[in-house]
């Protein structure tokens, strides 16, 4: 069983982030599905590339189906990169500050809608 644990945010946050901190090249006109999948994709490779304890996935959450700016989409820890005994039993507590500090630090992404998903 996959324990989801995360912050979840609107897909239009994404791309107000990626524009806003000039990291997408949409041009305003372009479709916001173009725009939605440029910075999500834009956002995975910063984590991809962090030197954060956790690999992170931006996901869709549980139960959701529609994949765009509307929709509700959540940073997922997916793993620790530590394979010793105490990553392994890492507690909800510590997963969801990990979370908050990785978009923080990393991506300096904010939203006023963050909201916890836990699943």
């Amino acid at each position: 069983m996959h324990v989801f644990v995360g912050y979840g945010f609107y897909g239009r946050d994404l791309v107000e982030w990626g524009l806003k901190n000039e990291l997408i090249n949409s041009a305003p006109d372009r479709p916001s599905t173009y725009q939605f999948a440029e910075a999500r994709a834009v956002a995975q490779r910063m984590i991809d590339h962090s030197d954060a304890l956790c690999n992170m996935e931006i996901v869709l959450p549980p139960g959701s189906k529609q994949d765009d700016v509307d929709s509700p989409f959540m940073f997922l820890i997916d793993k620790y990169r530590d394979d010793s005994d105490e990553a392994l039993e890492v507690d909800e507590e510590k997963r969801h500050l990990d979370i908050k500090r990785l978009i923080e630090k990393e991506l300096r992404f904010t939203s006023s809608q963050f909201f916890y998903v836990r699943g």
